[in-house]
C-alpha cells in the first residue's frame, strides 16, 4: 500500500499533527491512527528534518507488533527503523542503544524509562501516546512520570478512540500531558471546580416561562399539613376501603380547606376548570391504552400466545417475568399489566412449582421494565407537564426506567433461584 491509498480524513490527520506540536487524534478503532501518525513522523523526520528520534508509548501488544507491522505494510514507511523496548531490563537497554527512528515501549515501562534519564527529561524530540486514555488517572505512576518530563518534549501526540471512557473527569490528565494545563487548568481540583461544581459559579435552576410563578414571601403550609390530603386518601382507600373516586373527591375538598390561605386570592372555579380540562387528554390517553389492552387480552391470539409462553421449556421465573413485562408493555402501565397478567398465569406458575411469594416479587420488578415505552400513559402525561418533546426526554428515561429496571429484575430472578427460602 502507498501514501496515495490514504483516505482524505487520514491526510487531514497527518496535516494536523504536522501543524500542531501538541495535539491528539480522537478517531475510532480501525480508522488508521497509526498510519496517519507514522506518515506525519515520516514528513517531520525526512522532509522537514524537525524530528530525529520518536518514542511511542503503547499497550504492550501494540508496542510489540502493531507499529512494526504498519511500517512494513506501507511502501512510503518501509525505510523507518523501529526499535522495540521490550523484555528484560538488559534487553530494554540494548533496544534503547540501537540506532533507530522510532522506539516503541509498553506503557507499564514508562516510569522505568523516565527514571533511567533522571526523571525530568527524555532524549526524544517527539512522544506519541498510543491509547491516551490509559493515562486518564492523575494519581497513576505512569501519569506522574510522564508529567515530569513533558516540559522537555518538543512534540506530543495523543491517540485514542475513547477520550472519556468513564466520564468527562477523565479528560483532565490526558489533556495535561498535551498542553500542561493550558486548556483545562494546571490542577484537577481547578478543573473540577470550574466545570463540575455549577453552584460555585452561581448557576441555578430557573422556572420555565410557562411554569406557574409563586411569590417566595407568600405564606406556605407546614410539611405535615401539605401531605395530609395524601395521607387521608391512602387511609380511606387502603384501610377503610372507600371507593377511589369518593376518596379523590374528599381529598380535593380537604386540600381546598387546608390551603385556603394560598387559594383565596385565586378563582376556585378557574382552578378546578383548568385542572379538569388538562386532565381530559391524559385520561383519554390512559383509557385508550387500557381499552386496547382489554380487547387484546380477550382475543384467541392472546390466549394462544400466553399458552405458548407458559409451555416453553424454561424456568417458571423467566416465564413470569416475560409475561408480566410483555403485558405491561401492551397496556402501557405496570399496575394494569399486573392486574391482567398475574391472575391468568399465577395458577399455571404455581403448578410448575413457583411459590406465590416468588411470583409476587418477580412480577413487581418485571412490571417496571417495559411499562415506560414511548407510548405509555406515564410518558405521554409527562411530556405536556414538562413542556418538552419526546426526543428530548426519552433517552435518559429509557436508561433509568427500562435498562436499569431490567437489570434489577434479572438480579431478583437470580436471587430467588439461588435462595428460594427468601420467597
Amino acid at each position: 500500500m502507498t501514501e496515495n491509498d490514504l483516505h482524505q480524513y487520514q491526510l487531514q490527520a497527518v496535516e494536523h499533527i504536522i501543524s500542531h506540536t501538541h495535539c491528539a487524534l480522537f478517531l475510532d478503532m480501525g480508522l488508521g491512527k497509526t498510519v496517519s501518525t507514522l506518515t506525519a513522523i515520516n514528513e517531520l523526520m525526512f522532509k522537514e528534518v524537525e524530528v530525529r528520534r520518536v518514542l511511542v508509548i503503547a499497550p504492550k501488544r501494540v508496542a510489540e507488533s502493531v507499529w512494526t507491522q504498519e511500517v512494513e505494510k506501507w511502501d512510503h514507511l518501509k525505510h523507518i527503523k523501529v526499535s522495540r523496548i521490550i523484555g528484560t531490563e538488559r534487553q530494554r537497554r540494548e533496544a534503547l542503544a540501537k540506532k533507530a527512528d522510532v522506539y516503541t515501549i509498553g506503557r507499564d515501562n514508562v516510569a522505568w524509562l523516565c527514571g533511567l534519564y533522571g526523571g525530568s527529561c527524555l532524549p526524544f524530540d517527539m512522544v506519541v501516546i498510543d491509547e491516551l486514555s490509559s493515562f486518564k488517572n492523575p494519581k497513576s505512576i505512569r501519569f506522574k512520570a510522564l508529567k515530569h518530563v513533558q516540559a522537555s518534549l518538543s512534540r506530543v501526540v495523543g491517540l485514542t478512540g475513547t477520550p472519556a471512557p468513564n466520564g468527562l473527569m477523565d479528560l483532565w490528565a490526558q489533556m495535561y500531558l498535551l498542553d500542561r494545563g493550558e486548556r483545562l487548568g494546571k490542577y484537577i481540583s481547578h478543573y473540577r471546580d470550574n466545570y463540575f461544581k455549577p453552584r460555585a459559579r452561581g448557576e441555578h435552576f430557573e422556572l420555565h416561562p410557562l411554569d406557574p410563578h409563586y411569590d417566595e414571601n407568600s405564606p406556605r403550609p407546614k410539611f405535615i399539613v401539605a401531605i395530609l390530603p395524601l395521607i387521608i386518601l391512602f387511609i380511606l382507600f387502603n384501610v377503610v376501603g372507600v371507593d377511589i373516586n369518593i376518596c379523590i373527591i374528599i381529598s380535593v375538598v380537604v386540600s381546598i380547606a387546608l390551603f385556603w390561605n394560598q387559594l383565596k386570592d385565586s378563582s376556585i372555579r378557574e382552578l378546578l376548570s383548568t385542572g379538569a380540562a388538562e386532565s381530559i387528554h391524559m385520561s383519554m390517553t390512559v383509557a385508550a391504552i387500557c381499552g386496547f389492552a382489554g380487547v387484546v387480552t380477550n382475543t384467541e391470539a392472546f390466549t394462544s400466545m400466553l399458552n405458548a409462553i407458559v409451555s416453553i421449556d424454561m424456568s417458571p421465573m423467566l416465564i413470569c417475568a416475560i409475561v408480566v413485562a410483555v403485558m405491561c408493555m401492551l397496556t402501557g402501565g405496570s399496575s394494569t399489566g399486573q392486574l391482567i397478567s398475574l391472575p391468568l398465569i399465577a395458577p399455571k406458575l404455581m403448578e410448575l412449582g413457583l411459590s406465590a411469594g416468588a411470583i409476587h416479587r418477580i412480577g413487581c420488578f418485571a412490571a417496571t421494565t417495559l411499562d415506560s415505552l414511548p407510548y405509555s400513559g406515564a410518558i405521554l402525561m409527562l411530556l405536556p407537564l414538562c413542556r418538552m418533546k419526546l426526543r428530548e426526554v426519552y433517552p435518559p428515561l429509557f436508561i433509568t426506567t427500562v435498562v436499569a429496571t431490567t437489570c434489577g429484575t434479572a438480579a431478583v430472578i437470580i436471587t430467588c433461584a439461588l435462595f428460594p427460602g427468601l420467597t
